[in-house]
């Protein structure tokens, strides 16, 4: 019997979490456990089929008292041999009645604001409803300590109550005219906010769970903070706010194709943690929209990432003849040529993202499209190859996307790369001198003219860098 997910009923209501593995069709236990284990449910293929609550309750009643439960942990565990069905109700048809126990629940919320909240005793008058009062043994325990001192949370704790079950009794007696609310000020003094602890709320098995129904859970319970993955020695990060996904990275991308590659993991860990830390939003797609077109960019990134396997990369104006039909024109979105614009034999890929202020991977993105056409091609630079040489060393291969090559250079095919690079810059150099009406500066002096008519969208093209392609 393995764990494949645990996490906090602080942050995700019993609810949830069984609509969450019901619709997955889930087979397994699920264990609820708050100052030790209150009860346990047995799902089989998304079927409730058994249940049990504190020992003393089996069945129905037993299912129904776990959802009174508000704090404390669930585990759930795949298992070997589930126990004989004592539930034969539809599955569906619980939920629904439990959805409508859990609305009355938030009825309670009105006169139970907090666990915080005390009552006391009103004297005898001509209020009271019933000329007689007839309490349980539960109404007789707790309506004995509502003294105006201990709150609700206290006497649910020295009762061995839920708070719902307790919620139930108290309102009942505050509609009655028995009890009303203290002053909070008036039994304790403000509390002072704790400083948030980094823990993980929500934790599992990426090959029970995969991160895409992960990230769809998150998603409808509106969470915010961290979610961490591994798998052995490869990490990433996704980041959430109020569901929505901002950010992504696996160290070697950020953005869309880290996502991508993230939700490709067939196997890992992951866990998530409610504080959010420091990043930059690198995702703008909604998350509805990154689930249903999942499997159309798994494999567009595959294939940018069979060209273009790193950031690091460099790439260079292609200036071969492309034997291309003589009437074919090129189209170029203002995006594109910005692109093209800036791609010079010498700055990076992550470079040029951070100087246009575009994000790396629609930066490779568009660079993938001009390399389809012919119009680009890599360069090999050494930076790229110690790049290589280190996620060699690291081991940095992220899914199946991450698709680094698994032979390491050495010290020698570097000064090899070098040796190659300067003389293909030599041997251009020389080509581009050979005449003075060199192709080159006649694209150069249309280039000009195109920048004076796209006005002040040419100001924002990178000029920092070493000349750029147009300038040789």
């Amino acid at each position: 019997m393995s764990l494949k997910l645990s996490g906090s009923l602080k942050y995700f209501p019993l609810v949830n979490v069984f609509d969450f593995l019901i619709s997955g069709e889930m087979s397994g236990l699920i264990s609820i456990e708050k100052d030790g284990k209150k009860g346990e449910v047995y799902l089989d293929k998304g079927e409730v089929v058994y249940a049990s609550y504190k020992n003393l309750f089996k069945g129905k009643e037993a299912f129904f008292k776990l959802f009174t439960v508000s704090e404390g942990t669930f585990y759930f565990k795949h298992i070997d041999v589930i126990p004989e069905r004592t539930l034969t109700q539809d599955t569906g048809e619980l939920m629904a009645e439990v959805s409508e126990k859990i609305i009355s629940w938030e009825e309670l919320k009105k006169i139970i604001t907090s666990e915080q909240v005390s009552f006391k005793l009103i004297p005898a008058s001509t209020e009271f409803k019933d000329a007689e009062i007839y309490l349980s043994r539960d109404e007789w325990l707790i309506l004995t300590r509502l003294d105006g001192v201990k709150n609700i949370g206290e006497i649910c704790e020295e009762l061995g109550m839920e708070l719902i079950e307790a919620g139930e009794i108290i309102s009942n007696f505050f509609k009655a005219g028995y009890i009303q609310p203290v002053d909070v000020f008036e039994t304790r003094e403000i509390m002072k906010e704790e400083k948030p602890i980094e823990v993980s709320i929500l934790s599992g098995d990426l090959k029970s769970f995969s991160l895409l129904s992960i990230i769809d859970f998150l998603f409808r319970n509106h969470m915010s903070g961290r979610l961490k993955l591994s798998r052995g020695i490869y990490q990433g990060e996704v980041y959430m706010e109020e569901g929505e996904l901002l950010h992504a990275d696996n160290s070697i991308w950020d953005g869309e194709m880290a996502l991508v590659d993230l939700l490709s993991w067939a196997k890992g860990k992951f866990s998530f943690i409610p504080i959010p830390s420091p990043f930059k939003e690198t995702l703008t797609t909604p998350v509805e929209e990154i689930i249903l077109s999942f499997g159309e960019n798994l494999n567009k990134w595959r294939k940018i990432q069979s060209v273009i396997s790193t950031p690091e990369l460099i790439f260079t104006v292609n200036l071969t003849d492309q034997e291309k039909d003589d009437e074919e024109q090129l189209t170029f979105s203002r995006k594109h040529w910005k692109v093209m614009y800036n791609i010079n034999g010498t700055v990076t890929l992550r470079r040029m993202a951070e100087k246009m202020k575009l994000h790396v991977a629609e930066v490779a993105d568009i660079v993938y499209s001009l390399y389809k056409e012919g119009l680009v091609e890599p360069l090999q630079s050494e930076s790229y190859i110690a790049a290589e040489k280190i996620s060699q060393k690291e081991k940095l291969h992220f899914g199946t996307l991450s698709d680094i090559k698994e032979t390491e250079r050495g010290l020698q095919d570097i000064k090899v790369e070098k040796k190659k690079e300067k003389r293909k810059s030599k041997k251009l150099k020389e080509e581009i001198e050979v005449t003075h009406e060199n192709p080159i500066g006649i694209i150069k002096s249309h280039v000009d003219d195109l920048m004076n008519v796209m006005g002040s969208d040419g100001e924002n093209m990178v000029k920092e860098e070493p000349e750029n392609f147009l300038d040789r």
